[in-house]
């Protein structure tokens, strides 16, 4: 029931950006390990999946090539 959850929390303001035509990057950052939910993140279109705990460096480096590739 949890990953149900989780799963719709991930689709819900992805969707809404789909259907808004919003072709800007996006970061997800999930305190999930569960391997179908990951799968169902990526599939969703975001330029990086981060898991909890945060490795800041990643984070950094996911952002600047967020803003990089939209600059292409």
């Amino acid at each position: 029931m949890a990953c149900d959850r989780l799963r719709f929390a991930l689709r819900s303001p992805l969707r809404q950006l789909r259907q808004r035509e919003y072709t800007g990057g996006v970061i997800i950052v999930t305190g999930s390990h569960d391997e179908d939910t990951l799968d169902e993140a990526w599939a969703l279109g975001p330029q990086e999946v981060i898991g909890k705990p945060i490795d800041l460096e990643r984070l950094l480096t996911s952002i600047q090539l967020v803003l990089v590739c939209r600059e292409c």
